[in-house]
């Protein structure tokens, strides 16, 4: 069971960021190829719902590269799922 549930959850807040800025990316690139390979037209707030996805992708892919300081990778984890909630 330890062993399953290492590789369930990420171990540190730099995975985490990372586990969430591919999902963010996975959702925009669903809407996206709906929108655009099968011509699926969003309503307005469809497109709207996709700003906290991509502020999410901007912030994770910000804190996987950039951020070192694991206190400010938390809060940024906290922000990314704040954003999920909206």
């Amino acid at each position: 069971i330890t062993m399953l549930k290492n590789h369930l959850f990420p171990a540190d807040a730099r995975q985490l960021l990372r586990l969430l800025a591919v999902f963010a990316a996975l959702v925009l690139g669903v809407a996206l190829v709906a929108q655009y390979v099968f011509l699926l037209h969003p309503c307005d707030l469809c497109v709207l719902q996709r700003y906290p996805y991509a502020a999410i992708l901007a912030i994770g892919v910000i804190g996987w590269y950039w951020v070192k300081s694991p206190r400010a990778l938390m809060l940024l984890v906290w922000l990314c799922l704040a954003l999920f909630l909206i």
